[in-house]
């Protein structure tokens, strides 16, 4: 039996935040292998930094078949075995040369959706390999499709080769290749409903991202996110580390740096929650340092982060709650990281003693109430290695770690 191989391809999304683009890599559940009792193989990620180079990507793979997936693609279960495996086995790969979002845009033709898509490149090397851009002149063959959609009016159930060609113009992604397969006597097919709820994509702005994220079944209804300094004592750390660890705890994690935020070059948030880390990225890159109460406001009710706030809104309003907050403490600290300091966000337990084993500079490391927060799987009792761990890489890698919870 002659084995075919499929390619997992994964598209850089240049506008995902950065801590929903770790949580996709985090939730991509996917190992390469081989089915020898089906004949095929599944191999990659093979990664593309950028739409434009899909094209040459996919012509350097010596593969039969390439499963497309922009960042940003959250999958419910399994890649391999609850998505690429049932089609495997229903013989859709073999009967189909494009399987994808197909939208149906009248006079723009149709468009294969680049969030993802499954293409035999065989088949498609075989009609002249065209690319996936727009286009602003074509002519392609004409196309029935089925009277109804999966939702809106231009997302059909099924699409077929007609007879005939036409002329279109400012054609959209995608438009060449379904054309030219069509044409050639390929099958091409939508993702059909099973598929379809099999994943979820968050798209491209970042209200957008947000709410998708938010709304979804990825995200726990124990996490929560802290638009108040939660520490009644005003903690600060007293050194000057180059690098800042701390769990993303938004206007507290920044207090606890007030006094030395200018030698700071590298900062990484560790949370196991989705809505602090995304809260935390908003605040230090997208809040144009004018009315806190209106970014805290607007992330509850147009981002969809009201469900995991910590504040008591039922009984009280924005400003009732949050009206007494001095932002000007916050501010330059807020500046400077902005023009200054490299910040990466991490799904993840902060407490993972790898993360100190790697520690090979002055750092102060912020752990709030970690060890003791009643929604995590942290023992309380490993406190006291956790910290011995500290003392531990401080004599031999000679660096100050200072530590604050």
């Amino acid at each position: 039996m002659s084995q075919n191989k499929l390619t997992v391809v994964i598209v850089k999304n240049k506008t995902l935040l950065s801590s929903i683009r770790d949580y996709f890599y985090q939730r991509l559940y996917f190992e390469p292998g081989m089915d020898y009792e089906l004949g095929w193989r599944v191999d990659g990620p093979v990664y593309c930094e950028d739409e434009e180079d899909l094209h040459t990507v996919l012509k350097q793979l010596k593969s039969n078949f390439a499963m497309v997936i922009q960042e940003g693609n959250f999958f419910y279960e399994h890649l391999h075995n609850n998505f690429i495996l049932p089609l495997i086995k229903s013989g859709d790969l073999d009967k189909y040369s494009l399987i994808g979002h197909i939208l149906d845009r009248k006079e723009r033709y149709y468009q294969l959706h680049k969030q993802c898509f499954i293409i035999n490149l065989d088949h498609w090397n075989k009609v002249g390999a065209p690319d996936f851009n727009s286009s602003e002149h074509q002519t392609f063959i004409d196309v029935r499709r089925s009277e109804s959609n999966f939702h809106d009016d231009y997302t059909p159930h099924w699409i077929e080769a007609d007879n005939g060609m036409n002329d279109y113009k400012k054609c959209k992604t995608g438009a060449k290749v379904i054309g030219a397969l069509l044409k050639e006597k390929f099958k091409v097919r939508p993702f059909n409903q099973y598929e379809r709820i099999l994943k979820t994509f968050v798209y491209y702005f970042k209200e957008e991202q947000v709410s998708h994220l938010l709304t979804s079944s990825y995200v726990t209804d124990n996490s929560y996110y802290y638009p108040k300094a939660t520490s009644k004592k005003n903690k600060k750390f007293k050194k000057n580390p180059e690098q800042f660890i701390s769990v993303a705890n938004g206007l507290q994690s920044l207090q606890t740096i007030s006094n030395c935020y200018e030698s700071i070059k590298e900062i990484s948030f560790y949370d196991i929650s989705m809505p602090a880390l995304i809260f935390t990225e908003l605040l230090l890159n997208h809040y144009h340092f004018d009315d806190y109460v209106e970014f805290v406001k607007e992330f509850d009710t147009k981002y969809n982060g009201e469900k995991f706030t910590t504040l008591p809104i039922h009984n009280n309003t924005y400003q009732d709650l949050l009206g007494d907050i001095d932002m000007s403490e916050y501010i330059p600290i807020i500046k400077h990281i902005k023009d200054n300091v490299k910040v990466n966000y991490y799904v993840g337990d902060i407490t993972r003693t790898s993360i100190i084993e790697n520690l090979d500079k002055p750092t102060a490391i912020y752990i709030s109430n970690s060890f003791h927060y009643s929604h995590s799987l942290i023992r309380k009792s490993e406190l006291d290695y956790y910290e011995s761990k500290i003392d531990q890489q401080c004599k031999i890698k000679y660096i100050n770690i200072e530590t604050m919870r």
